[in-house]
């Protein structure tokens, strides 16, 4: 199938630095550093990932570079720093659809200040993109420690997506009474009555940074791209979003657009639920052979591949 969407992802694997002048790229040591710096190690055990350096001046942290190595085979790089304290920051992205702030990151951008913002939707005014799949350290304690460097040493991290997806699976039963599935026969499959497929989340972050997600915004999506199942049910795997500001729920518009000669009205349901971190929304629509909805459930359950555990 085509896709159609309000946003158009990029698949490309992205970089988070500031400019091409702060970017060092190391995949072994070439120098060897004087009394005052020292080559350190980090270890990885997928490639992509790129580290904010962040060194200390007056009792806070502003930021100094970006590393992005060429990751030797045993998930090794290195870098020379000058002694002293930092903070790094872990981070793997895919996609264009954020920008990271301060822009641009510069001598006087501070720690604390760190963030990934979502951009907004030019076609949509009051409502954001979906977001690209963004990693972080997995806990506030791994991404804020503080690091003294006075000799070799080596700098290891794990990381977790930032962000949240939400995952509609469309189903069909017997009746609105007998929730039991019904199959599609002969390859037929439920997109044959279904154009397009609208996703409206209200209730989204419109920034992270390593504390979690913050604000309180709308986000809109559409596709008429679907996996479908054995049985000729569909799987839309929908936006990647920021959760909101801790504790904010979000209330998830799904329309089901009928193709043109479909003897089926237009459909819209709402559900609520719990954006979270590293987790997958999961909706499920079941539909009578009308086109009612007899059920839906809602849960959130881990991303289907898993959290790779990207550093040891």
């Amino acid at each position: 199938m085509k896709i159609t969407n309000f946003i158009i992802f990029s698949l490309i694997i992205t970089v988070l630095s500031c400019s091409k002048d702060n970017t060092v790229e190391i995949a072994e040591p070439s120098e060897n550093p004087s009394k005052q710096s020292q080559i350190i190690r980090f270890m990885s055990e997928t490639d992509n990932v790129s580290i904010l350096v962040f060194n200390e001046n007056n009792n806070d942290f502003y930021y100094q570079k970006t590393i992005s190595p060429v990751w030797a085979a045993d998930g090794s790089a290195y870098s020379t720093l000058a002694l002293g304290n930092y903070k790094f920051l872990f981070l793997k992205s895919e996609g264009l659809n954020t920008i990271v702030q301060p822009d641009p990151l510069n001598s006087n951008s501070n720690f604390t200040d760190f963030h990934i913002a979502a951009k907004e939707d030019p076609d949509h005014p009051g409502y954001y993109l979906p977001v690209d799949e963004i990693w972080f350290p997995e806990t506030t304690r791994m991404a804020d420690s503080t690091y003294t460097i006075a000799g070799k040493d080596t700098i290891r991290n794990k990381l977790k997506r930032a962000v949240s997806q939400v995952v509609v699976n469309i189903n069909r039963a017997t009746s609105i009474n007998l929730f039991v599935p019904a199959p599609f026969k002969n390859g037929k499959n439920i997109t044959e009555y279904i154009r397009e497929i609208q996703i409206e989340a209200i209730g989204v972050g419109d920034s992270i940074d390593i504390y979690g997600g913050k604000g309180n915004v709308s986000s809109l999506f559409s596709t008429d791209q679907a996996d479908i199942t054995a049985d000729g049910f569909a799987v839309v795997n929908g936006p990647m979003l920021f959760p909101p500001t801790s504790g904010t729920q979000t209330q998830v518009r799904v329309t089901l657009v009928p193709t043109a000669d479909s003897p089926f009205p237009e459909m819209k349901k709402t559900i609520t639920g719990t954006l979270e971190r590293n987790k997958q929304l999961e909706i499920t629509l079941w539909l009578t052979i009308t086109f009612k909805f007899a059920e839906v459930t809602i849960k959130n359950i881990s991303f289907s591949d898993g959290d790779e555990g990207i550093w040891n």
